[in-house]
Order: structure tokens, then C-alpha cells, then sequence
């Protein structure tokens, strides 16, 4: 329920409290052991006549968030615990850090509370029943030398009215303060899972980086393993033309090709050097010169070409 619907419903019910003109309201902090809670009540003192004399008993008429489908609750003030002490008759209902009786409804009372909501009526309950069982005397001392300290508070019509006022301020400040937490709680919240996100964001890059650099690793080692595997399986074997031949095995076609036609290229490069040789040493005649200079050199191009073509078709098609 709103809490301003709680202090109407309160205000409300308090207009049947007229000859209980000392009862007051205040907007009450207790501690509930975990946080601070705040209650609305009615605070002030209640005549109740005990073996023919009449004592004020401080009373508090707190209303509970369910109000008005569950009553107020009644408590009866000890106003000096260090003089009274409880009637043991209230030793179950006596609170020891509030210094308060909570005093207990009959089922009439809550049947009563059902049928009209008039609190009036739980207080003139109340009233018989201390009248009765005087709630507090003085400590070592029995019924029969009953002290109790009473006190008559009056205010005026206008005090009432003030006091109902800073009732509803006080909420009001207290509500604003409330949301005022909670907002700055939410943008506190809303930092948070920013900061989160962009961490996981960095994680996840992170992951992909780790499983790249992962796999670097492994091929790397792969590497390593087939060059230790070459080494130990050629360190004893002495190089010359047939043992290189069968340690530098081409791993494909393309790549056979290749070395076959960069071969062929240095031959015929050696070949047009020795034919200019041999004609310059009169080995072979001019034509002859021209005629395997042609040739050769058609060779060169050809091969020229085909090397061309395989060295674009590898780069297009890597392994």
C-alpha cells in the first residue's frame, strides 16, 4: 500500500480517538535487527484506574503496513526501566530492548476490529485489561505498594493539526530520500553491467586470440618434429648428387615442375655461354653459332613462359 494511503487510513481511524486527545502521531525508526524501519503510530498517554486511583500509562498505537485488514498493535511504554519493572502477568509480552508491553488482543477484540475499524474500542479493551493487571511497578515491590509515574500532556487543537503536518513532511522527505537511493543505486547498477559487458567483450577477443595463437603453437611444433624426424633420418648421410636428389623430394607436381624448369633454365643459360665459347675458339662456324642460338634461346623462352604460369598458378593456389 502507498504510504500516504497509510496515513490517510490513519488519519482516518484517529478521528474516532476524540476523548484520547493525548495521542499524537510521530513517524517512529526502529531497528529490525537487519535495517531501519519506520512506522507511523499514535503516542501518548491513556487514563486507567487501578485499585481506585487513576494513573496515566504511556501508550503507542502502531499501525502496521496491512492496515486497516490487520489492527494497530498496542504497546504499553515503560517509562523508566530502570525504576519499574513488568507485571509478571506481561513477562512474555515484555520487550526488553523497547522497554514496552505488546499487549494481546482477545478474539472478540479482533472480531470487533473486523466489524467497525474503530480503535477506540481496542484501547477501551486494553484499558479494562490494565485495569486489572496494572502493567508496571516499582522493581522489589509487589501490587500492594503500587507506584507509578504519570504524566498529563495536553495540546491544543492547532498543535494536533502542526503535528499531523510534520508527520506527512517527514514521510514525504523520507519517500524522496528513498527514491533518491534507489535511482542512484540503479545507476550504479547500470555502470556495473556496462563494465561488464565491455569485459566480456575483451574476453571473448581474447578466447579467439588464445586458440589462434594455440594453433600457431601446434603447427609450429608439428614443424619442429618433422625437421628433427629429417635431421635424424639424413645427419649420417653424405651429400652428393643421387642422396640430394632423394632428400630434396618435391612435395607435388607443381612443385616438380618448377625445379624441373628452373633447371632447364640454367642449362640452357650454361649452354648459349659455351656455344659463344666454342665459336670463339674456332670450334664451330658462324652459322652453326646462329643456328643453335636460336634454338637454345627458343627453348629459354618457352621455358621462361611455362615457369611464369606456374610460379601464378602456386600464388593463386597456395598448399
Amino acid at each position: 500500500m502507498n504510504f500516504f494511503n497509510i496515513v490517510d487510513k490513519v488519519l482516518q481511524a484517529s478521528a474516532k480517538l476524540i476523548q484520547y486527545n493525548q495521542l499524537l502521531p510521530e513517524l517512529t525508526k526502529y531497528h529490525d535487527g537487519i535495517k531501519e524501519v519506520f512506522h507511523l503510530e499514535l503516542i501518548g498517554h491513556i487514563p486507567v484506574t487501578y485499585k481506585g486511583n487513576q494513573y496515566q500509562v504511556k501508550l503507542h498505537v502502531q499501525y502496521p503496513d496491512l492496515f486497516p485488514t490487520v489492527p494497530p498493535v498496542l504497546k504499553i511504554a515503560n517509562i523508566n526501566p530502570n525504576i519499574y519493572t513488568p507485571n509478571k502477568v506481561y513477562t512474555n509480552q515484555y520487550n526488553q530492548r523497547e522497554h514496552k508491553i505488546k499487549m494481546q488482543l482477545s478474539q472478540e477484540d479482533f472480531s470487533l476490529w473486523q466489524q467497525q475499524f474503530d480503535p477506540s474500542r481496542l484501547i477501551q479493551s486494553i484499558q479494562m485489561k490494565l485495569s486489572t493487571n496494572f502493567p508496571f511497578f516499582l522493581k522489589k515491590q509487589d501490587s500492594g505498594n503500587l507506584q507509578f509515574q504519570s504524566q498529563m500532556i495536553r495540546y491544543t487543537d492547532q498543535q494536533f493539526i502542526n503535528l499531523q503536518q510534520k508527520v506527512k513532511n517527514d514521510a514525504t522527505k523520507l519517500l524522496q530520500q528513498i527514491d533518491k537511493d534507489i535511482r542512484e543505486q540503479k545507476n550504479s547498477m547500470d555502470q556495473v553491467y556496462s563494465h561488464k559487458m565491455i569485459l566480456d567483450e575483451k574476453q571473448a577477443t581474447l578466447n579467439i586470440t588464445e586458440q589462434d595463437l594455440n594453433l600457431r603453437v601446434s603447427e609450429i611444433e608439428k614443424e619442429l618434429q618433422n625437421l628433427q624426424d629429417f635431421i635424424q633420418n639424413n645427419d649420417h648421410k653424405t651429400l652428393n648428387e643421387d642422396t640430394l636428389n632423394q632428400i630434396m623430394k618435391p612435395q607435388d607436381d607443381l612443385s616438380n615442375q618448377i625445379i624441373e624448369l628452373t633447371s632447364n633454365l640454367e642449362a640452357y643459360d650454361d649452354t648459349l655461354q659455351y656455344i659463344e665459347d666454342g665459336f670463339k675458339e674456332d670450334k664451330i662456324s658462324f652459322d652453326e653459332m646462329v643456328k643453335q642460338i636460336r634454338y637454345y634461346s627458343e627453348q629459354e623462352f618457352m621455358a621462361k613462359v611455362e615457369l611464369k604460369k606456374c610460379e601464378n598458378y602456386a600464388k593463386h593456389h597456395p598448399l
